[in-house]
This record gives structure tokens, C-alpha cells and sequence, in this order.
């Protein structure tokens, strides 16, 4: 089982959006949530991905899991390109970056203790970066946005001239990034 809920119900002041839903979905299972506007479609998502408390009822994750969902409301900075938009999913391999080379600069300049200690939280920095795959991101990026029909003569585009499945598609390629287990 990657993710079940158990009698899931939501009231909005005094209408009743969600009423005793439950399902689960295991490794490989493929599910499409399906309504009219207002079935609580977008409601349901949320709770799964605990941005919103159910009235009762419980959501489950396997150990490890993550949810992603793409939103209605993408929350892309227009001023961006696509490619800087598909970086935000990498900000935390970014920084740790970044940290690593203000370790680098610093070691020129100190010695003794101060130089052990400076190693030591480089290292660590250094082998929490590998694990994430901080040396591929970029490549891992370039993938991604090719292979949702991006040229790369288009990763300079900024967001707010693209169209609503291109902006769509950049943030698929955001949450794809991030690498949920479950989608």
C-alpha cells in the first residue's frame, strides 16, 4: 500500500463536500479522481497531501512516500524562464551547492582547529549532496523538460509568454522533480 484513506469526510460552513471516502492504491496502481465542478475533487487532493485537515477520516502514507499533486493554481513566477522554474524543484541541491563553495573559499584562509572543523562540515555537507544526486541535477533537469516536449531553444522562455499546457507542463516537470512516489 502506498496511500489509503479511511472515511474521509470534509464540510465547507454547511455543505457536506466529501462523505466517507475511502480507497487505497498500492505500488503501480494508476487512479483518476472524477467529477463534476464543486465534487471536491481538488478538496480530496489536498487533504491527501495535507495541505487541508479533514473534518474525520485519515490518510495513510507508506513509509518514504511523498504526494504530489499539480495544483490548479501552478504558482509559477511569471518573470522566470521554464528552465529557472524546473531549478526551483532543486533549491535545496542548490544551496548545499552554493554552501560547498563557500567551504572551498574559506579552507584558503584557515588553519589549525578552525581548518578540521571547516573539513568536517564539508565532508558531511559533501556526502549529503552526493546522495541527493547534487552532481546530476542539471543533467536530470535537461531530461526532464525534453522529454515534456521541451526544445532546448525554449528552457530561455520566460513563463509569462507561454501558453496554459506549457505552463502546465512546467509545473509537471517541477513536481516530476521533485521526485514524488506517489502522483
Amino acid at each position: 500500500m502506498i496511500i489509503a484513506c479511511h472515511h474521509i469526510t470534509k464540510e465547507f460552513i454547511d455543505k457536506t463536500i466529501l462523505s466517507d471516502i475511502t480507497f487505497h492504491l498500492e505500488k503501480g496502481d494508476r487512479a483518476a479522481i472524477v467529477g463534476v465542478n464543486g465534487a471536491g475533487k481538488t478538496t480530496l487532493l489536498r487533504i491527501m497531501a495535507g495541505e487541508l485537515e479533514a473534518d474525520s477520516g485519515s490518510v495513510t502514507l507508506s513509509s518514504g512516500a511523498k504526494l504530489g499533486y499539480l495544483a490548479q493554481d501552478q504558482g509559477l513566477d511569471a518573470s522566470n524562464t521554464i528552465y529557472e522554474e524546473a531549478l526551483e524543484a532543486k533549491r535545496e541541491i542548490i544551496e548545499m551547492e552554493e554552501q560547498l563553495s563557500r567551504y572551498e573559499s574559506e579552507m584558503e584562509s584557515v588553519k589549525g582547529n578552525a581548518l578540521g572543523e571547516l573539513i568536517e562540515s564539508y565532508s558531511s555537507l559533501l556526502h549529503r549532496f552526493e546522495m541527493m544526486d547534487g552532481y546530476a541535477y542539471k543533467g536530470e533537469i535537461v531530461g526532464v523538460l525534453r522529454g515534456l516536449g521541451f526544445g532546448d531553444d525554449e528552457f530561455d522562455k520566460q513563463i509569462s509568454t507561454l501558453s496554459g499546457g506549457q505552463k502546465t507542463r512546467v509545473a509537471l516537470a517541477r513536481l516530476l522533480l521533485r521526485k514524488p512516489d506517489v502522483i
